[in-house]
């Protein structure tokens, strides 16, 4: 059975002044947090994890741990 990427929740962090800050919670119908490059989304909906470089910019991907 194939698991639907959008069903995982995850967590976005953008490296900001050599430092991880949480930008947002993403996928599993929470899509809470700041807008996103188009290339971060596009790599949440294949279920991708791992760091992204966005115009200079660095995301870093990965699902989210329940609470």
């Amino acid at each position: 059975m194939e698991i639907n990427p959008l069903a995982i929740a995850y967590e976005v962090e953008k490296l900001e002044d050599g430092k991880w800050v949480h930008t947002g919670q993403f996928g599993d119908g929470r899509n809470q947090g700041k807008p996103l490059p188009k290339e971060v989304t596009e790599r949440i909906q294949r279920g991708e994890e791992g760091e992204v470089d966005v115009s200079g910019e660095t995301y870093r991907i990965r699902r989210a741990t329940k609470t």
